[in-house]
């Protein structure tokens, strides 16, 4: 599982602030999203902590995917009614995220 407010705090978020509505979220997800990636961005570091500063934009980009696709499985649990389908959105990026983590270490 992953920790959805861990998740927002590397986008300086926090979830209780954020509309549930698809404009509300996504836009809010994505202006932080930048902002973050402008500060942590590797070619703004020095060529000596450049390998730190990629590891730590490789993982914004996953939290900005996670939460933009929480977003719209929790959109589509509210209109369908059905936990079901939030679950196997939770599962299949969990296993995503398992081969992005592996992907990773395999190419150190």
């Amino acid at each position: 599982m992953w920790d959805l407010d861990a998740e927002a705090e590397r986008l300086n978020l926090k979830l209780d602030d954020l509309s549930m509505d698809e404009k509300g979220w996504d836009r809010a997800v994505n202006v932080a999203y930048r902002k973050a990636a402008l500060r942590a961005h590797p070619d703004k570091h020095p060529p000596a902590d450049r390998d730190r500063a990629e590891a730590n934009f490789k993982r914004l980009n996953l939290s900005h995917k996670i939460l933009l696709r929480v977003g719209k499985a929790i959109r589509e649990e509210a209109e369908s009614g059905n936990a079901e389908n939030a679950i196997a959105e939770q599962q299949r990026m969990e296993a995503e995220a398992a081969r992005e983590e592996e992907a990773r270490m395999a190419a150190r």
